[in-house]
């Protein structure tokens, strides 16, 4: 609907309105004088007519009284009924050809009447004005006039008034639509010239075709708005060609897409590696998938979060490190601006660098073994080469003093033999004891001597077939066993005798048993055993004895090292020289306070 055609509409409504709430208002106020000037007519008559009957009421003259009620009627058009009521407060006279109304036959006696009044009543449709007026003031006598409510002047009035109303609505609706035509016409054109300007039509400008200065200065304001929306336009225009030439001269990709993974832009750098873009969706253009990615960062970066995470595309096997930013557009929508730069030589340098630093690491580590390792071979070899002089020292020592110690030992020795033999007929304990001594002492003295030679120079083993288990049998008989030890044998029947030298092996025995005696000076059990495994034969030395601490047990083997108050610390190192000797090697489980097991292990097996 044209403009002017709503401004005349609105005009004439209103002209309407007011036309008839005028005519509405002198209505009311004419029919309210009328409604007074009738009252009060009707209360003159009212005095009038009770004034003329009064007399033949009180005489009861009934007949004169209805006669002069009909002629009152006949004078009076506007009078509808007349009714008396006596003194008694009885209808005595009426005009009501039909009789009484029942609303007047329901009438019950009147009180007294000191003034009169006016009630309305409706009869037959008929608006009707009840004028009651005493007779006698103060007595109940009173007369009845009903008049119709209704003034022939006051209906002239209303219909001319209405006339006058009519006419000037008709003139006001002349007047609003050339008033309109008038108005609206620059505004018509205004808001055509809007409708254009909000499709991003600029070029025209809009003429003044009249309407007062108000709509001078309205179409003065819209034509400086086009011009400036223009060069904006020019400006965006110019700015947004100088962003696509900074983007398609980039040398990282560039894209934009929208909220609805729709593609706005792709530079020639992604389009060289991932193609033409127009109609696809982002998670197809790049991914080749028919949904969204559930690794998309859109919703993030439309709710105003700028996100940067690494990517790896399947489809050209480049590695991109992503920046997604929001960019806010002129119609105030939001869309992601990411940004590719290819990473994938970097990260190839990464790996490479990565995997030179692990197998520098390595060299470093096993460098550093190495080291360790020399540096512990070293230490080592300066230990064995001390070793070896304080024992080519001790060698020496040993094989020139062995011999001289041995002789005056053995004359030691016979003379205790001898004072043996001539003391048995004496009863003197305490001689025989200190004698017995004597004989042990010699006897650990003549040990250390001849382990100080054994270890100065260990002799090539005569080898012979042997029985392990009958070697084991003599050793045990050579040895002092005390009371307190229990030795308990378990022997493999079938074990192939040995080719070993039997004096060597037998020192080696008998120095694993004295240090398992020695160790268990409380007494125990020595458990001596043999058995096969695979292609050596083992004989075991378990005894439940004291033990070795851990600190102790990588230097039982070194020479001079003991933890006895007596001996040199030479019969383990003897005795695993003489198990090399004889191809055999000694191996020890031990823990403080839980017994130790010795077991001497023979590689080769022959018949």
């Amino acid at each position: 609907m044209k403009l002017h055609v709503k401004l005349a509409l609105l005009v004439i409504f209103l002209i309407l309105a007011t036309g008839s709430l005028s005519a509405f208002l002198v209505s009311q106020t004419m029919h309210k004088a009328t409604v007074e000037r009738l009252e009060k007519q009707a209360m003159l008559i009212g005095a009038t007519m009770a004034e003329h009957i009064t007399h033949s009421v009180i005489n009861k003259e009934v007949v004169a009284v209805s006669e002069a009620l009909e002629f009152f009627l006949e004078r009076m058009k506007d009078v509808e009924y007349v009714y008396v009521v006596d003194f008694d407060g009885q209808v005595s006279a009426h005009t009501f050809k039909g009789g009484l109304p029942r609303a007047f036959l329901e009438h019950k006696s009147a009180e007294k009447i000191a003034t009169g009044g006016i009630k309305r009543y409706f009869i037959r449709g008929v608006k009707i004005l009840d004028i009651y007026y005493p007779l006698i003031p103060g007595m109940r006598a009173h007369l009845h006039i009903g008049m119709k409510e209704y003034d022939q002047f006051a209906s002239v009035m209303i219909l001319r008034i209405s006339g006058v109303a009519v006419a000037i609505m008709l003139l006001g609706f002349l007047i609003a639509v050339l008033m309109s035509r008038r108005i609206t016409r620059p505004l018509s054109l205004l808001s055509d010239s809007l409708r254009s300007f909000g499709k991003g039509e600029t070029e025209k400008e809009v003429k003044y075709f009249g309407g007062g200065r108000e709509i001078a200065e309205l179409t003065d304001s819209f034509n400086r708005m086009i011009v400036d929306k223009r060069h904006a336009e020019e400006t965006v225009r110019f700015e947004r060609n100088k962003l696509i030439n900074i983007l398609n001269s980039m040398e990282d990709g560039i894209y934009i897409v929208n909220q609805q993974y729709d593609i706005e832009y792709v530079n020639p750098v992604l389009k060289n590696d991932f193609g033409p873009f127009e109609g696809i969706k982002c998670y197809a253009y790049f991914h080749d998938r028919t949904e969204i990615c559930p690794w998309c960062k859109n919703q993030e970066v439309f709710a105003g979060k700028t996100v940067r995470w690494e990517w790896y595309s399947s489809k050209n096997q480049r590695t991109y490190d992503l920046i997604d930013t929001p960019m806010k557009n002129a119609d105030g929508s939001i869309s992601k601006l990411e940004i590719f730069r290819d990473i994938t030589e970097h990260k190839r340098a990464e790996e490479k660098l990565k995997k030179y630093a692990e197998a520098l690491e390595e060299a470093r580590n096993n460098l550093e073994q190495k080291v360790h390792k020399r540096t512990q071979e070293l230490k080592d070899a300066h230990e064995m080469l001390v070793r070896k002089e304080k024992l080519m020292v001790l060698g020496q020592l040993s094989s020139s003093v062995g011999h001289e110690l041995r002789n005056p030992l053995g004359v030691i020795k016979n003379a205790c033999y001898f004072l043996n033999m001539k003391i048995e007929t004496i009863q003197n304990e305490a001689v025989k004891d200190n004698i017995e001594i004597m004989n042990r002492e010699i006897n650990t003295a003549n040990k250390i001597i001849t382990d100080l030679l054994d270890f100065a120079r260990i002799k090539e083993p005569i080898r012979q077939n042997t029985d392990i288990n009958q070697l084991i049998a003599d050793t045990l008989s050579k040895s002092l066993i005390p009371e307190n030890i229990r030795v308990n044998p378990d022997f493999v029947e079938d074990i192939a005798p040995l080719s070993i030298d039997p004096i060597q092996v037998g020192q080696i025995f008998l120095n694993l048993i004295e240090n398992a005696v020695q160790a268990m000076k409380k007494g125990g059990t020595l458990k001596i055993s043999t058995r096969l495994i695979d292609d050596a034969t083992e004989v075991i030395f378990d005894d439940d004895g004291c033990g070795i601490s851990e600190k102790n047990l990588e230097k039982i083997f070194e020479p001079l090292f003991t933890t006895k108050v007596k001996g040199i610390g030479l019969g383990l190192a003897v005795s695993k020289s003489l198990a090399k000797a004889n191809r055999a090697s000694i191996l020890v489980k031990s823990e403080e306070g839980k017994g130790s097991k010795f077991v001497v292990r023979f590689r080769e097996k022959e018949v």
